[in-house]
């Protein structure tokens, strides 16, 4: 499957994003939307039942259900996509430390995190976006230039 150039570069600048956590946390998510619906579109049989003009446009808890209902991916990939919608979710109603803590707190259950380590929500939320990647099969064809310009931690 062929990825166009301004997705994967948009899913690339989820890496370089330094500043802004809730940045980082809306890209990650929209990235991983379109991730799915990449994913749907090549399963269903009516892809264009996607656009939204028939049938109405699904969110993207709807079509990580219809995902995983389809596909049955691993629970940690239904981990990833649940974590990721409900920070997001979160995220648009918090900011500052209480983001920090519920970053730590929501992607705990998607990723194992060291508590002996220093907590770092960028480098958190920019792994479990690198796994969720993974997890659905996408992370090669969008990191595929060496992981240029990418820091994980």
């Amino acid at each position: 499957m062929n990825l166009d150039r301004d997705f994967t570069e948009r899913a690339r600048r989820v890496f370089r994003d330094e500043d802004d956590l809730l940045a980082v946390i809306l890209r990650a998510h929209l990235v991983l939307e379109h991730c799915l619906e990449i994913r749907l579109r090549r399963i269903f049989k009516l892809p264009d039942v996607l656009n939204g003009r028939r049938f109405g446009r699904l969110g993207f808890a709807q079509k990580a259900a219809v995902f995983v209902g389809l596909t049955h991916p691993s629970n940690k990939c239904q981990d990833l996509l649940l974590g990721f919608n409900k920070l997001r979710n979160r995220a648009a109603h918090i900011e500052g430390s209480d983001l920090n803590q519920a970053t730590q707190k929501i992607l705990s259950t998607s990723i194992v995190l060291d508590p002996d380590e220093d907590f770092d929500p960028d480098a958190t939320v920019k792994w479990a976006f690198f796994m969720a990647l993974r997890e659905l099969d996408l992370a090669d064809q969008i990191l595929e230039e060496k992981h240029k310009g990418v820091r994980l931690r």
